[in-house]
């Protein structure tokens, strides 16, 4: 590890993740390539984080400040990377040993592209493997694939699998800290529009996910502030979207239809009916998922619930 002027700054926001952080330093520490610093933002912990910080402090640069939000500790640690290459990970993220070492070896071999992901393997909160590969093709090629990014709901990039080039980050700009959910989807519909990524298809992050996590009404934050994101957007760019109406159209009904499906599935039967209703006539499964909410909510909600028992039941 190099601690003057290393090739790649590591940067770990970390907020209340004693439980994961260790493990994810180990993974960095593990790397088959050495030229990189650690940079730990800490946002406002209140738990024993800094406690089992402590055995790293002298392989670490350790930033402590007021919680913000993960878009507030992302940004103080691009400010203080000394690299010229960022590498993000979460704190309750892996990486595997190869990661970093293939991705600079493709980036100093294509300096036109600014970014290169990877594929993911996707585990559980306690590390159990759940898929060997999320998505093989997280993107169709290599280069310009904005409007690949734009038509899908979802982000073709985890945060954790992402090497960028600093100086195409100070020149985009830097995270948006008035988003308090999908900072990520704002930070590569930016990044797509401005510079050519590169997709190397093998799976070198294990992603973590906990089952309930993420609240009811989180996913409702979401889908408004995803779609207050892509207004704003479609508003800045206006002259390319006013030529490309189709791409525009064929984004809210993906929109429409995605976020209806995830508020219909946590619940939110009422919400999703009104995602539903605005892609009738360019969706037909939106009819069957619509035709549903029309039952009324306690039904809906005894359905399912009574769903749920007898699958309990059966795995007993």
């Amino acid at each position: 590890m190099n601690n003057t002027q290393p090739k790649v700054s590591v940067v770990i926001p970390t907020y209340n993740a004693a439980r994961y952080i260790a493990e994810a330093i180990e993974s960095v520490l593990a790397q088959s390539y050495h030229d990189y610093e650690i940079i730990v933002v800490d946002d406002g912990s209140t738990d024993n984080t800094k406690e089992v910080l402590r055995p790293y402090m002298d392989r670490i640069r350790y930033f402590y400040k007021e919680n913000g939000g993960v878009s507030s500790a992302r940004n103080r640690g691009i400010q203080e990377a000394r690299g010229e290459y960022i590498a993000f990970l979460d704190a309750d993220d892996l990486w595997l040993p190869e990661k970093l070492k293939l991705q600079i070896e493709i980036m100093e071999q294509h300096p036109d592209f600014a970014m290169i992901h990877t594929d993911i393997k996707v585990i559980d909160v306690n590390g159990t493997l759940l898929k060997e590969s999320a998505n093989k093709r997280r993107q169709s090629h290599n280069g310009m694939v904005f409007e690949e990014f734009f038509k899908t709901y979802r982000s073709l990039v985890m945060m954790s699998s992402a090497l960028i080039r600093k100086s195409s980050i100070e020149s985009m700009g830097l995270f948006d800290e008035s988003l308090s959910v999908s900072e990520d989807y704002d930070f590569f519909l930016r990044f797509f529009w401005n510079y050519p990524v590169y997709l190397l298809d093998e799976p070198l992050v294990k992603y973590r996910i906990t089952p309930g996590s993420i609240s009811r009404s989180d996913k409702v934050k979401e889908v408004i502030c995803r779609k207050q994101v892509i207004d704003r957007f479609v508003t800045q760019h206006k002259d390319f979207f006013d030529q490309h109406q189709n791409l525009v159209k064929s984004k809210w009904n993906d929109f429409n239809f995605e976020s209806g499906l995830i508020l219909f599935y946590r619940g939110n039967f009422s919400q999703s009916h009104s995602f539903f209703k605005q892609v009738l006539t360019s969706n037909p499964k939106a009819w069957i998922y619509f035709m549903i909410t029309l039952i009324p909510g306690g039904l809906l909600h005894f359905f399912r619930n009574a769903k749920r028992s007898v699958v309990t039941l059966r795995r007993r």
